[in-house]
């Protein structure tokens, strides 16, 4: 399960059900129509080496991690 979160609140309560070794990209093309919007990516969790990484749409991800997405 992944979260997301909005930039200076708190991560949501309902999590994504994703499969196990899901991207960033995957969590991406379900979230927007287009990936070019995605202008930056942070995350939170046990897949980041610390809290508020920047990471690449090829970042694999694990159970309980945390993003952030800044759009254009």
């Amino acid at each position: 399960m992944i979260y997301t979160k909005e930039p200076r609140k708190k991560k949501s309560k309902i999590p994504i059900v994703m499969k196990k070794d899901s991207s960033v990209k995957d969590i991406g093309k379900k979230l927007f129509k287009n990936l070019k919007e995605i202008e930056e990516v942070k995350l939170w969790g046990p897949s980041s080496k610390f809290q508020g990484q920047k990471v690449k749409l090829s970042h694999q991800l694990k159970d309980s991690d945390t993003l952030e997405f800044k759009i254009k």
